[in-house]
């Protein structure tokens, strides 16, 4: 017989999305029934491409009123709706992705006595360090409750994600547990095919040929703290030559930087190029990696990087410092420090053989621990 499982996510974009598309796109449907609730709104190409190839052997179901934002009706009528789902369901396994559906998933589940309830939270919502106070102590609360009343067990992305919920006494020691968000191996596809396609990006975008590249993968809202990023960019462009600056995606800052990148005269250097579907070639194309995040889980733009070959300047927070192994695959400094994060963009810049030592140390640091095999394995285990 084969093991019913159920996975909830209100969002299945960005890092969250991708690691589900993964997952789901690689289990064995020969000793697996899956069923998948997904919100209306918050999903990508990558999603709808899955729901395509994976109708004939997964059940989805769309739940409109489940939706990010707190509100009271919609999150009843949410809640109503997958309780529902679940109880036809009946499955052996509830697995609920981020907090909407950590609260309302676990919730249904537990009420309906599932046997086993599991939660990655991808990044707990009360690491977001503009939280006001009293959402802050809310959602602590929140987290505290469902850990002990309505989860088997929590899959945390990263150690620093379950050392942060040991330290909020958000379950303890045997209720917590690391599953490392992995990737297939950018650098190891065809490079024949790559090279024509960076060839085709800087033509299109007028980058100039000798131009060094530092690029970023992520959408432009409050957590990926793109503020702090052009403020970097604009010390750079304004001490050195021949760097250009990509960021690829969208978001809510995507017209507020462009305009910003215009009023300094530098939209030849830092270009905002929003949603782009050749992921893979961009971080060909990147000679280091930047990343400013307020917080992480584990960002899968980091082990992509790594996957490619690619040194990182990244903010030394959670998640962050755990894929960084500073003066090795690149450095990390403390958030906040426009000065720092300059200083250590500048010295990988203009030392190219550094570039290419931290090159290979990233790409044998992700050999090691990040590959989608080791992922899968963890998860065959968990499922079966």
């Amino acid at each position: 017989m084969k093991t019913k499982i159920v996975i909830i996510s209100e969002t299945i974009m960005d890092g969250v999305g991708k690691h589900i598309v993964d997952v789901i796109s690689r289990l064995d449907y020969e000793k697996i029934d899956l069923h998948v609730i997904h919100s209306r709104d918050r999903l990508d190409y990558r999603f709808f491409k899955l729901k395509e190839d994976k109708a004939d052997v997964v059940q989805f179901y769309e739940v409109p009123e489940m939706i990010r934002e707190i509100h009271p009706k919609k999150d009843l009528e949410s809640y109503l709706k997958v309780y529902a789902l679940l109880k036809k369901i009946r499955p052996d396994i509830v697995h609920c992705h981020s907090s909407k559906a950590g609260v309302v998933g676990r919730l249904a589940a537990r009420i309906l006595n599932v046997e086993s309830i599991y939660y990655t939270p991808h990044a707990y919502a009360i690491q977001n360090r503009t939280l006001s106070k009293s959402k802050y102590v809310l959602f602590v609360l929140i987290e505290r409750f469902l850990a002990r009343f309505a989860t088997t067990l929590t899959l945390n992305v990263s150690e620093g994600e379950r050392q942060f919920a040991l330290n909020h006494r958000i379950g303890n020691e045997a209720s917590l547990k690391v599953l490392y968000n992995c990737v297939e191996s950018i650098w190891d596809q065809d490079q024949s095919k790559n090279v024509e396609a960076i060839g085709a990006i800087k033509l299109k975008y007028d980058i100039p040929e000798d131009d060094l590249i530092v690029g970023t993968v992520a959408r432009l809202y409050t957590q990926k703290n793109p503020e702090e990023y052009i403020k970097i960019a604009f010390n750079i462009c304004n001490a050195t030559e021949h760097v250009t600056f990509l960021w690829i995606g969208e978001g809510e800052f995507l017209e507020d930087m462009k305009q910003k990148v215009k009023t300094a005269q530098l939209e030849d250097r830092i270009l905002f190029l929003g949603h782009q579907t050749e992921i893979e070639v961009f971080y060909l194309l990147f000679d280091v990696y930047l990343t400013t995040a307020l917080y992480e889980g584990l960002p899968y733009t980091l082990i992509e990087a790594m996957s490619s070959k690619t040194p990182i300047v990244a903010s030394n927070v959670t998640g962050n410092n755990e894929l960084v192994l500073p003066e090795e695959t690149g450095y990390l400094y403390e958030l906040g420090d426009i000065e720092e994060a300059t200083q250590k963009l500048k010295h990988l810049i203009e030392q190219s053989e550094l570039r290419d030592q931290m090159r290979e140390a990233a790409y044998h640091f992700y050999k090691a621990h990040f590959t989608i095999q080791e992922m899968m394995k963890a998860y065959s285990e968990l499922y079966l």
